[in-house]
């Protein structure tokens, strides 16, 4: 005879383990400052080749090379994709 299964339940935060977390953030100023600094600061700026190579995956219906995308077959592509973005500004 199988046992049943029975669901876990994830006990809620107290309202004690928010104010010790607030209390962390107070005795370390610098560290929340600098935590809350770094989300205003604007994002790296990127050529669009060099986005392509961080973001862009090709898939199987796409290539014959799946994977990330790197200029290795068209390095000649990298220079017409950077130019693009100068004459965009």
């Amino acid at each position: 005879m199988a046992k049943a299964r029975t669901a876990r339940t994830e006990p809620e935060a107290s309202p004690e383990a928010s104010q010790s977390h607030e209390l962390r953030s107070l005795r370390h100023p610098d560290a929340a400052w600098r935590r809350f600094a770094s989300n205003l600061a604007p994002p790296e700026r990127w050529t669009p080749s060099e986005w392509a190579e961080q973001c862009r995956v090709l898939g199987t219906e796409e290539t014959s090379e799946p994977g990330t995308f790197r200029f290795d077959r068209t390095p000649y592509f990298r220079g017409i994709l950077d130019a693009k973005e100068q004459t965009a500004d």
